[in-house]
């Protein structure tokens, strides 16, 4: 009698190989994964099973990362993060997993005991939980998150990731990958590597052992679509408005940074397609770039945006409101720096009078 197997879970995988691209995309903006620490409160088995340690137990996280600037007055930043790309409920992340990724932070942010002789040979960071949704989340879940600190980050309407996205979905429907590259935490975490690898140019070809010979043809070629739809990403960077929503850009344009020769700040426009009323695209464009047609930037739209967009609502006040200014955090010829990207006001004013007929 052959013995009962238990399916994989396709949330899980879905899941595993979504890290994969976000960590390629957050290290591209200057995050850095942790790599050593204090071992009290830190474990490293590989690059892809990091454990730290609450005030109640160890939590495996998906991406612990450091920021590689420090910021004056604070203590280095530390990206807590949980990423997800689930199916049910529309794919949204709900409630009780934001809870539950909240439990984790505050047991993780909390563990520091402060011993008078030693201060300054202590460790410590500004943690901050980060979640991430390839399909977006539940309100109540953003409204809980918001309420405790915890940074949500969706790609459900980015245009940009949604090759990526039907590629993983592509991938977990050939079923893919088999049992013998990812049972048990060490075999899973060999598998997100040699991925990451694959992913991120490190690697041209797959290998051709431990697993990775048995796949077949048809995953091969949706594994290079995946990776070319990755590579064709020129533009990646993170942005938070005025408003406190976190944006992530992404564009298959090179970023104008001819434009930040002389200065910090741009005026930028921003756009949406609204032909479609079900995952608005929204983009950003620059009003100075001199490329035709002009680059675009795509990011998530803001739930507040799209409800005011499908209820026909005052559109133009929502967007000046909302992205009166966004700062980003930019290398541009090997410098960091702090640019702010604000909402062209002669164009909302203009566009403004033309519909008023003033």
């Amino acid at each position: 009698m052959v013995p009962k197997t238990k399916p994989l879970n396709r949330s899980n995988i879905r899941g595993h190989i979504f890290e994969v691209f976000v960590r390629i995309l957050l290290e591209q903006n200057g995050w850095k994964i942790q790599s050593k620490g204090d071992p009290d409160k830190f474990s490293y088995s590989s690059p892809f099973w990091i454990e730290l340690k609450g005030r109640g137990t160890w939590h495996q996280i998906d991406a612990p990362c450091i920021f590689e600037r420090h910021i004056p007055f604070i203590y280095p930043l530390r990206l807590i993060t949980e990423m997800k790309f689930l199916k049910a409920h529309k794919g949204e992340v709900q409630k009780d997993q934001m809870r539950e990724f909240l439990g984790v932070v505050k047991d993780i942010s909390e563990n520091y005991f402060i011993d008078i002789d030693h201060t300054s040979d202590q460790e410590r960071f500004t943690e901050v939980g980060t979640f991430f949704s390839a399909n977006g989340f539940q309100q109540e879940a953003v409204n809980l998150g918001f309420a405790h600190g915890i940074r949500t980050v969706s790609y459900r309407t980015n245009k940009n990731i949604a090759d990526i996205k039907k590629g993983i979905e592509d991938l977990v429907n050939l079923g893919f990958p088999p049992r013998t590259l990812i049972g048990g935490k060490g075999r899973l975490a060999k598998f997100k590597e040699d991925l990451y690898d694959y992913m991120s140019n490190r690697r041209s070809q797959l290998l051709q052992s431990s697993g990775w010979g048995n796949i077949t043809e048809e995953t091969r070629k949706t594994l290079a679509s995946i990776r070319d739809s990755l590579n064709g990403i020129k533009a990646n960077f993170i942005g938070t408005t005025s408003a406190g929503i976190l944006l992530h850009f992404l564009g298959k344009d090179e970023f104008p940074n001819e434009l930040f020769t002389e200065t910090d700040t741009q005026p930028c426009r921003i756009y949406y397609d609204d032909s479609i009323r079900k995952d608005i695209p929204m983009w950003l464009e620059f009003r100075r770039d001199s490329k035709r047609p002009k680059r675009r930037f795509y990011f998530d739209i803001p739930p507040i945006l799209e409800e005011v967009i499908k209820n026909e609502k005052d559109i133009l006040s929502a967007k000046e409101t909302a992205f009166a200014h966004i700062a980003v955090y930019k290398r541009i010829n090997n410098i960091m720096r702090l640019l702010n990207l604000e909402i062209d006001k002669e164009w909302i004013d203009r566009i403004r009078e033309h519909r008023t007929g003033g």
